[in-house]
């Protein structure tokens, strides 16, 4: 089903992807089905992981432009906008899943919520993971193509345990720093909170002492660890998120 506002589409699961709650498609097939209507911005109401293992172009994610390079892996979350734009023939894997795909495998949201690849709304650059680690996402995609291609008993079971190895391993070459001297857990727990809370409120909270009241801190404590994260402060962030949408609701 497509749901129209203005010029941005929503895409919804239940049709888009034929009832099921997990899909993976490759880009060349994906391209072939397209090649005479381009891609529009859009959005999905489920997750999407784009490898984009030899293509050229560029993706847009929430007005930021990535180039399409080769190994290149973005993660999209529910409701963000995106366009792929290539300029030839991409080869490359598309992976589909909702949220209740994740609670039917008893994939947490916290553990979505945790994983240094789904980043804050208006920054999503590529993963480009190491050969070791592009060798063993290989083999986890292999793994899931191959059970998803030809299904068995308890397939969507083995769909999930692949889907969750290969966010781990995502997860693990993330690009986000991770240099000594780090904020321990707690900070990174505190951070991940304040996103949250900012996705959910940002159009009624607009001060940064509101969100460290919620969180139990004291602002300049709140400013510290978001700065480290963002390398801006928690209001900047706030702000962000609040052009994010202005900028969705204008253009769209």
């Amino acid at each position: 089903m497509i749901i129209s506002s203005g010029k941005l589409k929503l895409y919804q699961s239940a049709e888009q992807m034929q009832g099921k709650n997990f899909r993976m498609k490759t880009m060349e097939a994906l391209h072939a089905g397209s090649s005479t209507r381009p891609e529009q911005p859009h959005r999905h109401d489920y997750y999407t992981i784009v490898w984009a293992q030899a293509a050229t172009g560029r993706h847009l994610i929430d007005f930021r432009e990535y180039a399409l390079s080769p190994d290149s892996i973005f993660f999209i979350g529910p409701g963000q906008v995106h366009q792929v734009v290539t300029t030839s023939t991409p080869r490359g894997l598309v992976i589909n899943f909702t949220r209740e795909f994740l609670d039917a495998n008893h994939i947490g949201h916290d553990f979505i919520e945790n994983l240094r690849v789904f980043r804050e709304c208006d920054h999503n650059p590529p993963l480009f993971p190491a050969k070791e680690s592009l060798q063993r996402l290989q083999q986890l995609a292999s793994g899931m193509w191959q059970d998803y291609r030809q299904p068995r008993g308890l397939t969507e079971q083995a769909l999930g345990a692949w889907l969750k190895l290969f966010l781990i391993e995502c997860h693990s070459v993330c690009n986000l720093r991770q240099t000594a001297g780090q904020p321990g857990d707690s900070s990174e727990q505190l951070f991940r909170r304040f996103r949250k809370l900012v996705d959910i409120n940002f159009y009624r909270w607009h001060k940064v002492f509101v969100y460290a009241e919620k969180l139990a801190v004291s602002p300049g404590h709140l400013n510290k660890v978001v700065k480290y994260y963002l390398g801006s402060s928690a209001k900047v962030s706030i702000q962000r998120r609040l052009l994010l949408e202005a900028k969705r609701m204008l253009m769209f």
